[in-house]
């Protein structure tokens, strides 16, 4: 019983140390401010929204389906994004979610400046 509780702890630190290496984070959200999290929740979501609009302009440079509608939705949701970003910001005292929401800022920027 003493070994398999001893490995289920060594391959415990094993996946924890592995995530940390390979994406810079602790897994599950270990180690960070709730800010820091609906930040970082707000990131992928941006994610999400340059992969959609990224997919249509595929499509679009390929069969010529007119796209306005995947730019719409995409500048709407960055808006949306950044109005939760704002919202989160007044209330900021992690420094790291702090630094998170700055990188987000750029990253919207940076989307916005691509649709045009």
């Amino acid at each position: 019983m003493k070994k398999l509780f001893l490995l289920l702890i060594v391959v415990a630190g094993a996946y924890i140390a592995f995530t940390w290496f390979t994406t810079g984070r602790l897994p599950f959200g270990m180690g960070s401010s709730p800010q820091a999290q609906e930040i970082a929740r707000l990131s992928r979501e941006l994610g999400r929204i340059e992969r959609d609009y990224a997919v249509a302009a595929r499509g679009a440079a390929v069969s010529g389906v007119d796209t306005t509608a995947e730019a719409s939705a995409a500048l709407a949701g960055v808006k949306r994004i950044e109005k939760q970003l704002q919202g989160i910001e007044k209330n900021l005292t992690d420094a790291r979610a702090r630094k998170l929401a700055d990188q987000l800022h750029r990253r919207i920027e940076e989307f916005r400046a691509s649709l045009r």
